[in-house]
């Protein structure tokens, strides 16, 4: 009996050392979360046929971590006044990952005047805390 209680002991200590190894463990989840980060940012292009549009690239530049269902919401201003608005999706993305995406303006004009842009870039970990950064 006391050898079996030993084998279960030492059974469930490397269980939860390798389910803790694990990149989107809770344990690891504790120590490491995903840090996504925009990497490039495109200017307005208006191009002869079709809607203005812009790319934007994000890295997931984390240690170790997925981050999930990112996406970012991009506003175009003149002074406080929004001009238009566009969003992007850019689905998972492991530790060193990349990935561009075109956000689309449907009510920009060319002769509108813009100002200044905010971005906000935001994600999930593994066990759905959200995440979020705003660029100016």
């Amino acid at each position: 009996m006391k050898n079996f209680i030993i084998s279960l002991v030492i059974i469930v200590f490397v269980s939860v050392f390798f389910i803790s190894c694990d990149v989107d463990s809770p344990t690891s989840l504790l120590f490491n979360s995903p840090e996504c980060r925009i990497t490039n940012v495109s200017s307005v292009e208006f191009p002869e046929s079709g809607f203005p549009k812009m790319t934007v690239t994000v890295v997931n530049r984390g240690d170790g971590p997925t981050a999930f269902s990112i996406g970012c919401y991009v506003k175009l201003k003149n002074g406080n006044y929004i001009l238009d608005d566009g969003c992007a999706g850019f689905g998972t993305l492991l530790d060193g990952e990349s990935r561009s995406e075109e956000i689309k303006f449907f009510d920009l004009e060319k002769s509108d005047y813009i100002t200044s842009r905010e971005i906000t870039l935001y994600w999930y970990d593994a066990e759905g805390i959200y995440y979020y950064e705003i660029y100016h």
